[in-house]
């Protein structure tokens, strides 16, 4: 599949807005659509719509296709996957990069608790399928980006369903979206090969510098637990959604701001038709 990875700052500048990403999504489920049936579905007027098609028409993201004239024409996408990172990139575009990321992030987040808020009054299968599962636990950079390729190597084989000839009978628009990162102010794991010859230095975490030195304990992260691999998986229940973890009690529902991403993290970027 061929992703080209948007390089220009301009371009980039152009999705620093979640409303945006709304409109790209509104023209991915329905191949094409106009500013008024953009507008009554995500809410907002036409005359803001009809602006916001514009821009994304000036960056090269959409088009007009054929047929009707004025606001009742419609649009399409050019390219339904819009790719970019920020390497290579000087601090302009990097900053572009990261406003267009957190449009993205935060119309994502802004979509998913507009389901929970309404998740109740979907039928029961749909109910059942629906959860936020995530994974926290201690890997290398080549694990995590082998990880990451697993996961969207399952997520191809689904692409080609944006294409409305493709898409099975009972099929619905599904969100899928996966994040990955290092957690920001941890250290990588030292180097314990030497330690199993020493038990007393492997209980204390030392990298080892040589046997005749006293073991020592590398501070521990305030952010990680260290001894611990979490996994976390959120399914809707009753009035609101519980999280589990593995041998422990549900805990009420939490919501939270997500944070602002650091610059480069994650180092891509990327977002497809579900």
């Amino acid at each position: 599949m061929d992703r080209r990875k948007i390089t220009d700052p301009q371009r980039l500048k152009a999705l620093a807005h979640p409303l945006r990403w709304k409109l790209i999504d509104v023209l991915t489920i329905n191949d094409t659509a106009t500013a008024t049936q953009c507008a009554a579905a995500v809410g907002e007027s036409v005359a803001s719509c009809s602006y916001h098609l514009n821009m994304l028409a000036k960056y090269g993201f959409v088009e007009q296709a054929e047929g009707g004239q004025g606001r009742e024409k419609p649009w399409r996408l050019l390219d339904r996957h819009q790719s970019y990172d920020d390497e290579g990139m000087d601090v302009d575009g990097a900053r572009a990069a990261e406003a267009a990321t957190e449009a993205l992030l935060e119309h994502e987040f802004d979509r998913a608790r507009q389901y929970l808020r309404g998740h109740d009054r979907e039928p029961e299968p749909w109910r059942r399928m629906a959860g936020l599962t995530g994974l926290l636990s201690f890997l290398t950079a080549d694990e995590a980006t082998e990880l990451r390729a697993d996961v969207n190597a399952l997520f191809d084989r689904y692409r080609d369903r944006a294409e409305a000839q493709k898409r099975p009978s009972g099929s619905r628009p599904v969100r899928f979206q996966l994040i990955s990162f290092a957690i920001p102010g941890t250290e990588e794991t030292p180097d314990r090969t030497g330690c199993q010859a020493a038990p007393d230095r492997a209980q204390a975490r030392c990298p080892c510098p040589d046997e005749g030195a006293a073991p020592c304990t590398p501070k521990p992260s305030t952010a990680s637990r260290p001894s611990d691999t979490r996994t976390t998986s959120r399914t809707p229940s009753g009035r609101g959604w519980s999280k589990r973890r593995r041998g422990s009690p549900k805990f009420p529902s939490r919501t939270g701001r997500a944070s602002r991403p650091a610059r480069g993290t994650p180092s891509a970027a990327s977002r497809a038709a579900a």
